[in-house]
């Protein structure tokens, strides 16, 4: 069996693994047809309020908005042909994210299950870490480092200690989120997998070898 994403192809051999991606990506496309999900977590696309956006790559973009009042973040799926590969990443990062609650994760509101409007809601943080690296001029002393350190330490510690192993594949300073107060929440789980997963994702710049290798690998990458 082949999963096609726009990182490439991964081929997966495991005869329980295989019956269990098809099971859960028919599950995600029965939803998406209208046909249930968690009712806890779906939100009515008529309810948010999309404003500008502030990110996006793959097959999303996200934006800034409202929802019920609240300030947001909004990430819309926007492939028109609901393709496989598309169909896929949304699963992943809804299912993820859903199942996350740490005070250094972002966290997850509800999603838009109901095509053309396919979307995720999480809270919105102002900055990321990588516009406050290299955008903001701001000068990060001493204090403020170890702080940003401690935090995506403790996120990460959470992760690990999931069952399976959440390993996020795409550690970089935009996917670190920073609040006014400077706690830091990371976020993107696009590509996240458990421990066992092979296959070349992430961003080039910032991939450890084994990724780039195709190689086994664990949490520590």
């Amino acid at each position: 069996m082949s999963i096609t994403s726009q990182m490439g192809t991964m081929r997966i051999k495991d005869p329980a693994e295989i019956e269990r991606l098809i099971k859960e990506n028919n599950e995600l496309k029965h939803q998406i047809a209208g046909g249930g999900g968690s009712s806890s977590y779906q939100i009515a696309y008529d309810e948010l309020e999309v404003q500008d956006q502030i990110g996006g790559g793959g097959f999303s973009l996200v934006y800034r908005g409202f929802w019920k009042g609240t300030p947001v973040a909004i990430k819309k799926w926007f492939d028109p042909n609901h393709s496989d590969a598309m169909v896929q990443e949304f699963r992943e990062e809804v299912m993820t994210l859903a199942d996350l609650r740490h005070p250094n994760v972002l966290q997850f509101l509800g999603a838009c299950m109901r095509p053309p409007h396919l979307a995720m809601v999480t809270e919105h943080m102002p900055f990321s870490l990588h516009h406050v690296i290299y955008g903001s001029g701001v000068d990060l002393d001493r204090k403020k480092m170890v702080t940003i350190a401690q935090d995506i330490a403790r996120a990460f510690i959470y992760l690990h200690s999931r069952r399976p192993i959440i390993v996020h594949r795409d550690i970089k300073p935009a996917n670190f989120l920073v609040d006014r107060a400077w706690k830091v929440k990371v976020c993107d789980f696009g590509l996240a997998s458990n421990s066992k997963a092979q296959a070349g994702a992430g961003t080039p710049q910032y991939m450890a070898p084994e990724l780039w290798e195709n190689k086994a690998y664990n949490e520590k990458v």
